[in-house]
């Protein structure tokens, strides 16, 4: 009901909006007088020469403004339509906006906030909430470039970690995605990430790759954040939500700044005095220059490098047969979590020829758990993730950019940003990023009322490869995988006296079977790693090429004056085109097969406002098309009411749409033991999966049936050979074969999104926004997983049984695919912040996000987000002269962690991030000292990544805006 109820009210109110505007309102002008005085808010001195313009006026060719005089006073005349927004600036104050309702204004006061530098000409805004977020019809939440100053974490992306509904998946150091509103994962390609409008993923990801082409903290201007769908005005990509990262420009941000950080972390006490402490080190530098020349021309470059130690992942849990032993010899089916290579099990029929010697001295050993004359699951000796990748990364980025402004308004912009890195992320398997980078080149055409946009992407795998294969080549090159296990049962059953190897010793027999194989530590094993890292393909080597890229333009453009009463209307495109290079390793790009994918969208707005500017309405659509999909409507309809006491109601309706990418269109990846492929038919039909496979969910049950059917309990005490065990259960199989309706085609994924929110907004110094928000996800993209044997099961089910174990008979393939089911999801978060008058600021947000209705489909992503998360921080400015301080505080609670590498529980964790600020405003600089995580354990926030400990660290700032 409550779906059908807001889709009405929104329905009504879009009617409403184009049909019934002339009645609520007239086109009046008014002859508009303001007068007031602009002084500083702590010592209420007046502030001559400060300026104030007029925003957005009607009627008129040029801008209008003026500046105080010596006593701070200020006067404008004009003719214009209300309300009318003000905005007030100086030198080294917070920018500041007033929207006017009156005709006749006299005696304003208004007051300015000194800015963290007094030399620093911020563009940010010192209220607590701008005219424009006020008025906003859907949620959004803004970091000014002050707050990012302030934060007391050590890199400024971490920020976006505490800001409401916002998951954060830390991979490693310089690899962190971010995601709202549930379906968290590592490889996030529903959430949009731009820098000044550009889309920063890797072509062939699909997903933005760390830091490498994000915006250094001394060129950031402003960060945005939509939680939720919005795939209306920003494209297909924008599924779960959208940050958009501004930069400053060389006009109205000049000079030379510098920032150098140093820190430790993974803290270790050597002693017990302070100094005794020691880590892992890191290093972070910057530096931005900035000039315009003359009145028309500028410049900007900026440079950063990053080097440190990485985070570890060295969890050695078992996640293989239980029990979950630490100890790898005790468990012949151990799998550990960050272990590698131990994936590969086998399932034995390990019956002993003679019994086990339980005499002191004998072979009873530490076999309690294991019962002799079992078939038990036995798995290889894996590597450790530390054994296997260089934790040094390092990322270098450069960026530069050329403006030429024809008019105030009217600007040509030319970029270019390069970056390389080595990192880890999380796919299917770890996977060690080396000599990776990207380029982006972009030129952009922007007026008052106009915007287009081209740039290009490109990225480069570098010396990249996959830790698991690296791992399962290793084994295979000292010892194939059927020797390895005929050694390993022979050992077992009968025993090797001449090796001295006992029969039913588990640690025997694996120490037997493991004879040959490459220790770390040792220069064989450091060159047999070398050899398969450099190897491409999965078969024999570990290392892959993703060399793609994509060609990108958008345009907008914003009709002048109203089409009608008190309505304005705006359209734009975009055309995206991807051209795919892997060589084959990844998707299907062999020789003679080139792959290249283009989508195309168009987009219009209408943005009305009646009643005095007190409610505004947003009403928009868009069409989209992919080559190789139908096209799809997605429309949006929202609206907000302000009360005359800075309340704001909002309604919002969003439909959402995300077409597959291009690893989930075009893959055709040898992943040794199994085949990763697109959901394409052109790709999937050659491997002819209807009726001749089954799922591996389906197998997975078989045989536990089976095995429970050989087995002698007591509560079962009748015992099965293997024939009838697999004859008594072919009906588990049967039901998991792929119908003829299965898997025949991919679609875009979908959502409808229904949000209501409020806020409010007392004086300048406490807000408070609450919103609830209701999805209904269709069509979720994910990955089917099948066991084609040699048979055909549809032919003849036993004999396809007999082999679906066996991995010379049999093919693993894993097809993107959607969901059959649906799911729907809600959620309810909140922000508010209270600051003092003595500058005192204390804050909360945090968010309950839930699954309404669930679904055990097996393609459904893991929802992937903590029911509660709450954020707390503290602090202010300037304490005392020249000397800040802030903390913040970031607890989750405990969750499940469902993706295509490993599943698991994640607990709960507290984090406490602290910093304090001293300025030298005659050394135009700062020191900031600080600690994250301060006295807490470490955590993670994937399950299967690193283990994220505290960072302490100190920073240097220069800013000289007037070199």
């Amino acid at each position: 009901m409550l779906r059908y109820f807001l889709s009405c009210t929104l329905s009504l109110l879009f009617i409403l909006s184009l049909f019934n505007s002339k009645a609520i309102a007239q086109v009046t002008t008014f002859d508009v007088f303001i007068n007031g005085t602009i002084i500083d808010r702590r010592s209420g001195d007046p502030l001559p020469g400060a300026t104030v313009i007029v925003k957005e006026t009607v009627n008129t060719e040029k801008p209008i403004g003026s500046s105080a005089n010596e006593d701070g006073e200020f006067t404008l005349r004009f003719r214009s339509t209300l309300p009318i927004n003000l905005e007030f600036s100086f030198l080294g104050y917070e920018k500041f906006s007033k929207e006017i309702f009156k005709a006749y204004n006299d005696d304003l006061k208004i007051e300015l906030d000194r800015s963290l530098y007094v030399t620093d000409e911020l563009v940010v805004t010192s209220q607590k909430m701008s005219e424009e977020e006020l008025k906003s019809t859907i949620t959004i939440d803004k970091v000014s470039a002050i707050q990012i100053r302030e934060i007391a974490s050590f890199d400024y992306l971490d920020l976006v970690g505490s800001m409401r509904e916002v998951d954060v998946a830390t991979q490693s150091l310089q690899f962190q995605g971010v995601n709202t509103r549930g379906f968290n994962s590592t490889e996030n390609r529903r959430f949009l990430q731009l820098t000044d409008g550009t889309d920063i993923q890797a072509p062939g990801l699909s997903f933005p790759v760390g830091k490498i082409l994000s915006v250094s903290e001394l060129d950031v201007e402003s960060i945005e954040l939509i939680p939720g769908p919005s795939s209306t005005l920003y494209g297909a990509n924008a599924f779960n939500g959208v940050l958009s990262v501004s930069s400053k420009d060389p006009f109205d941000y000049p000079g030379v700044s510098t920032l150098i950080k140093v820190g430790a972390h993974e803290l270790e006490s050597s002693g017990s005095s302070l100094l005794s402490f020691g880590g892992e080190g890191l290093i972070d530098a910057s530096i931005r220059y900035a000039q315009p020349i003359g009145k028309k021309f500028g410049f900007k470059i900026n440079g950063s490098i990053l080097r440190a130690e990485d985070w570890k992942a060295n969890d050695r849990s078992n996640i293989g047969t239980p029990p979950h032993y630490e100890d790898h010899p005790l468990n012949p089916g151990y799998n550990g979590v960050n272990v590698y290579g131990d994936e590969i099990e086998n399932l034995l029929p390990l019956f002993l020829t003679q019994p086990r010697d339980d005499s002191p001295g004998g072979n009873d050993s530490d076999e309690e758990e294991f019962n002799p004359g079992d078939f038990q699951t036995v798995t290889r000796s894996g590597y450790a993730e530390q054994d296997l990748v260089d934790y040094n990364v390092y990322t270098t980025k450069v960026n530069a950019a050329l403006y030429y402004r024809f008019t105030e308004d009217t600007q040509f912009k030319v970029s270019g940003t390069y970056g390389i890195t080595d990192a880890i992320y999380t796919g299917d398997n770890r996977v060690k990023l080396d000599d990776f980078w990207m380029a982006q080149l972009m030129s952009e055409f922007t007026s008052d009322n106009f915007l287009l946009r081209g740039y290009t992407t490109q990225q480069f795998s570098g010396n990249s490869y996959d830790v698991g294969f690296l791992a399962i080549n290793l084994n295979r090159n000292a010892r194939s995988d059927s020797e390895w296990f005929r050694i390993y049962q022979n050992a077992f059953t009968l025993g090797s006296p001449i090796h001295g190897v006992p029969p039913g010793d588990h640690e025997a027999a694996r120490e037997l079977a493991d004879g040959d194989r490459f220790e770390p530590g040792t220069p064989e094993f450091d060159q047999e790693v070398a050899d398969i890292r450099n190897t491409i393909g999965y078969n024999n080597g570990a290392a892959f090429i993703d060399n793609s890229r994509l060609w990108h333009v958008d345009t907008q453009y914003k009709v002048p004056g109203e089409i009608f009463v008190n309505s304005k209307l705006e359209f734009g495109g975009n055309y995206r085109f991807y051209d795919i290079f892997s060589q084959g390793t990844i998707f299907a790009d062999t020789a003679g097969n080139d792959i290249t994918n283009y989508e195309i969208g168009l987009y219009g707005k209408v943005s009305s406002s009646f009643y005095d500017g007190k409610l505004s309405m947003d009403n928009a659509i868009r069409i989209g098309k992919n080559e190789n999909f139908n096209a799809h409507i997605s429309p949006q309809l929202s609206a907000s009411f302000r009360t005359e006491k800075d309340q704001v109601f909002r309604l919002a309706f969003q439909h959402g749409f995300r077409y597959p990418g291009p690893r989930e269109q075009f893959s055709n990846q040898n992943l040794g033991t199994s085949r990763l492929l697109g959901g394409l038919p052109e790709v999937t039909s050659p491997f002819d999966v209807q009726k001749n496979a089954f799922t591996t969910q389906a197998l997975e049950k078989f045989n536990n049936a089976v095995l429970n059917d050989l087995r002698s309990t007591l509560s079962s005490p009748e015992k099965y050979n293997q024939q009838q065990a697999e004859l008594r259960n072919l009906f588990i199989l049967e039901n998991g074969i792929v119908r003829e309706d299965q898997l025949t085609s991919l679609k875009p994924e979908k959502v409808n999104n229904f949000e209501i929110g409020f806020k409010q907004l007392w004086g300048n110094k406490f807000y408070i926004d609450f919103n609830y928000y209701v999805s209904f996800y269709t069509d979720f993209i994910g990955v089917t997983r099948l066991v084609k044997t040699r048979t055909s099961p549809s032919v003849d089910l036993f004999t396809s049984a007999s082999q679906a174990n066996n991995s010379q008979e049999r093919e693993i393939l894993f097809i993107y695919s959607n969901s059959e089911k649906s799911i729907i999801a809600q959620g309810f978060s909140y922000d508010m912040e209270y600051t003092s008058p003595e500058g005192f600021t204390v804050g909360s947000n945090g968010g309950w996000a839930k699954l309404i209705k669930s679904s055990d489909d097996p393609i459904v992503p893991g929802f992937n987000t903590p029911p509660f998360r709450l954020n707390i921080w503290f602090g202010n400015r300037e304490i005392v002269r020249d000397l800040g301080f802030k903390m913040t505080v970031r607890h989750r609670f405990p969750f499940k962690w469902e993706s295509a590498f490993l599943d698991g529980h994640l607990g709960d964790y507290t984090s406490l991030d602290i910093q304090t600020t001293l300025r030298l405003p005659k050394m135009d600089s700062s020191v900031k000292m600080g600690m994250t995580n301060f006295g807490g354990f470490n955590y993670k926030t994937i399950y299967g990544g690193p283990s994220i400990s505290s960072i302490v660290y100190m920073s240097f700032t220069y800013n000289n805006p007037f070199l």
